[in-house]
């Protein structure tokens, strides 16, 4: 699984995540942190990588809008600030892992929930 990190989460999740092996882009690294949020989810599905944002309010009607237009893609989380507090570096590497490593999200929309501490 590739994920597309939104000007939302920090390029630091990104570094992370990569130092640990996974494929991981954010909206910076490819010079989309100003494009609108449905092109930039275009741009996702383009480059076949789950989108990543903390913008539930509106990414989960672009999600709506794709599912009636029958357009497939690879994913969407979405992280929600009272789970997963925006600055919580840590937190969101190690919830963002997990998905990584749990089942294929085509087509779907997940909500990020932490990680189980050890």
């Amino acid at each position: 699984m590739r994920l597309l990190l939104d000007h939302h989460l920090s390029p630091r999740v990104a570094e992370a995540l990569r130092a640990k092996g996974h494929d991981v882009i954010t909206a910076r690294s490819i010079q989309a942190e100003a494009a609108a949020d449905r092109p930039l989810w275009e741009l996702a599905i383009e480059l076949r990588r789950v989108m990543v944002t903390y913008n539930a309010c509106d990414f989960a009607p672009i999600y709506n809008q794709l599912w009636q237009e029958g357009k497939a893609h690879p994913g969407l989380i979405i992280v929600h600030p009272r789970t997963i507090a925006q600055g919580d570096i840590g937190a969101q590497v190690a919830a963002l892992e997990q998905c990584l490593n749990g089942p294929d999200l085509s087509n779907r929309m997940e909500f990020l929930r932490p990680a189980p501490t050890r």
